[in-house]
């Protein structure tokens, strides 16, 4: 763990033991919005996070598909299993 607190202290430009603090949340370290972004972009944290929103609004068309008339539940059904399978192929969880 060491190595890499040192490594991200270099590529921050940070001193080791401010890397540290933040890498184990040390609630008296504070992190401004730009070091944050930083951060994200370096470790693709952001990327993540738009694959978890792709994910959730695929889940809110399921639901809505759910709440369709059972008259339709067949074709409801089906779509939402597709809608489903598609996002779990296109997050790698199933690599």
């Amino acid at each position: 763990m060491k190595i890499r607190i040192d490594q991200a202290a270099r590529k921050l430009g940070w001193s080791a033991s401010r890397t540290r603090d933040v890498w184990y949340a040390d609630p008296r370290v504070s992190i401004s919005a730009e070091e944050l972004r930083e951060i994200e972009a370096r470790a693709g944290i952001t990327y993540g996070r738009e694959e978890a929103n792709d994910v959730a609004k695929l889940i809110g068309r399921a639901d809505a598909l759910l709440a369709r008339s059972e008259t339709d539940s067949n074709r409801t059904l089906v779509a939402a299993l597709s809608a489903f399978i598609r996002a779990l192929d296109g997050s790698g969880a199933a690599r």
